[in-house]
C-alpha cells in the first residue's frame, strides 16, 4: 500500500494496466500541462525561481511577438508602397502614352514629370517656389522674399528732425526764437541721436556739464561734448568731426558762414543772429537733405576749430558780464518805491525765465539771495525791468545778478558796489 496514489476519481480501466509509479509521473505530466507550480516531476519549485521563470517566459514571448508584428507591418506597408507605386507608374505611362502601351512596371519614379500634367498644374503652389520652369543657373524667387529698395530707411527724416529740435530747444522760449550756437548744439545732438541713443544721452549731459563749468560759448560746450563722446569711444574722431561739421553748416541763420553767434545785443550788434524756430528748422532741413542726397558737399570741421571771437556774449556764457552795450541798468533806488529796479538790455526780451541776486558763481538755489519780480518790458526801449524788495546798498557788494534764459544759458553782471548806479 506504500505505493498506491489516492486519486479523487475512480481509476481508469486504461489505467489499471499501468503501476503505482508510472500512473504518478502522468498525473505530475499533467499538472505541469496545466500550468501548475510544479517543477520537475516529484520535485517542487520555491516562490523565488518560479517567479524568475515566469518572467523569463514572459520576456521571450514578448520578443516573440514584437518580432513577428514587426515583420507583419513590414510586409503590409510594403505590399501597400508597391500598389500605390505600381497604380502611379500604370496612370502616369498611360496618359503619356494615350493608353496604346503597357506600361513597365519596373521603372522606378525620381521626380516629376518633365512637362507638366493637367493634375499637376491644379495643384496650390502659393507656398514654394516653382522648380519646373527654373533654368540650373537661375535663383528662384517666391513671393514675398525679395526686398526693395523703397523699404531701406532714409538717412534722414525730416519730421524726426522737426521734433528733436523743438523739444531739446523748448520750440523756442517764449519767444519762438532759436540762435545759430544753440541751434548747432540741437542739430548735433540730432545727428548723434540717429546713430546711437545712449551716446545721445551722454552729449546732452557732457554738454550741459560743459556749459554749467563756464565753457568759452554754446559753441566750445558743444565741441567740448564732442570730444568728451571720442574720449570714451561713443563717436570716432571722424564722426565727431563730421558731426561737428554738418551742425556748424545747418545751423547758420544769417549771411556769415564763418561763425556762430547767440541773440543777445541790440538792434545794429552784428553777432546777433537768431530766428524764429519754424523758419530755421525749415532752413536747416533743406541743407541736411541736400547733403544725405549727395547735392551738396560739407567738410568736416576740427574740434579743436577756434569758436566765435569773443564778445559781450561769449562773457555771458562764462558768467560775468564785462562788456556791454549800456542797455543794462543797475538803479539802486527807483523813483516810485525807493527800492531796487534792474533793466535788462532789450536782446533779452522775451528769452528770460528769471532773474535773482546771487553771492557766487555758479547760480543754484545755495548761493540765491533773492529773486526778483518781472515789472514789464514795453518802455525804456523794450527793456525788461526786475524789481526787489530792499535798495541796492541791502545786498552784498559782489554780489551777481543773473538772468537765467529759456535757451537754458545765463547771462551774469557783477556788482562790486551794490549801492552805487551802475550802467553795463
Amino acid at each position: 500500500m506504500k505505493n498506491t496514489v489516492s486519486l479523487a476519481q475512480p481509476r481508469s480501466r486504461h489505467h489499471e494496466t499501468l503501476s503505482p509509479r508510472q500512473e504518478r509521473v502522468m498525473r505530475c505530466r499533467a499538472r505541469r500541462f496545466q500550468h501548475s507550480q510544479e517543477g520537475v516531476c516529484g520535485n517542487k519549485l520555491g516562490p523565488e525561481q518560479n517567479k524568475d521563470q515566469e518572467i523569463k517566459m514572459a520576456f521571450a514571448n514578448m520578443q516573440k511577438m514584437t518580432a513577428m508584428l514587426m515583420e507583419q507591418f513590414t510586409q503590409a506597408m510594403t505590399s501597400i508602397v508597391d500598389r500605390l507605386v505600381s497604380a502611379l507608374t500604370d496612370k502616369l505611362s498611360t496618359e503619356q502614352t494615350g493608353g496604346s502601351e503597357k506600361p513597365q512596371e519596373e521603372a522606378p519614379i525620381e521626380g516629376a514629370p518633365e512637362e507638366p500634367t493637367t493634375e499637376t498644374a491644379e495643384i496650390p503652389t502659393t507656398e514654394t517656389c516653382p522648380t519646373e520652369e527654373i533654368a540650373p543657373t537661375t535663383a528662384p524667387e517666391c513671393i514675398g522674399t525679395t526686398p526693395t529698395s523703397a523699404e531701406e530707411t532714409p538717412p534722414f527724416d525730416a519730421s524726426l528732425f522737426d521734433t528733436d529740435i523743438r523739444e531739446l530747444l523748448n520750440n523756442g522760449g517764449k519767444n519762438g526764437k532759436v540762435n545759430e550756437e544753440r541751434f548747432q548744439f540741437a542739430i548735433a545732438a540730432h545727428l548723434i541721436k540717429s546713430k546711437d541713443e545712449l551716446a545721445y544721452e551722454s552729449f546732452v549731459t557732457a554738454f550741459r556739464t560743459a556749459n554749467k563749468k563756464g565753457a568759452n560759448g554754446v559753441e566750445d560746450a558743444t565741441k567740448n561734448a564732442l570730444k568728451d563722446l571720442v574720449a570714451n569711444g561713443q563717436l570716432t574722431k571722424k564722426e565727431a568731426r563730421e558731426i561737428n561739421g554738418v551742425s556748424f553748416a545747418a545751423a547758420q541763420l544769417d549771411d556769415n558762414d564763418k561763425a556762430l553767434y547767440d541773440g543777445r545785443g541790440g538792434k545794429n550788434d552784428p553777432t546777433v543772429a537768431r530766428m524764429k524756430i519754424d523758419q530755421a528748422i525749415a532752413k536747416a532741413t533743406s541743407v541736411l537733405e541736400q547733403y544725405y542726397a549727395g547735392n551738396l558737399s560739407i567738410a568736416p570741421r576740427k574740434l579743436n576749430a577756434p569758436s566765435t571771437p569773443a564778445s559781450s556774449n561769449s562773457d555771458a556764457a562764462q558768467g560775468v558780464n564785462s562788456s556791454g552795450n549800456g542797455e543794462f541798468l543797475w538803479k539802486p533806488q527807483s523813483e516810485s518805491n525807493g527800492k531796487l529796479v534792474v533793466l535788462l538790455p532789450s536782446g533779452l526780451r522775451g528769452d528770460i525765465d528769471s532773474v535773482g541776486i546771487y553771492s557766487n558763481i555758479p547760480a543754484n538755489k545755495g548761493s540765491l539771495i533773492e529773486e526778483g519780480n518781472f515789472s514789464g518790458d514795453d518802455h525804456n526801449g523794450n527793456r525788461p525791468h526786475y524789481r526787489f524788495s530792499q535798495a541796492g546798498g541791502g545786498y552784498p557788494d559782489g554780489a551777481y545778478l543773473v538772468a537765467k534764459l529759456s535757451d537754458g544759458t545765463e547771462q551774469a553782471y557783477q556788482i562790486n558796489e551794490t549801492s552805487e548806479r551802475l550802467n553795463k
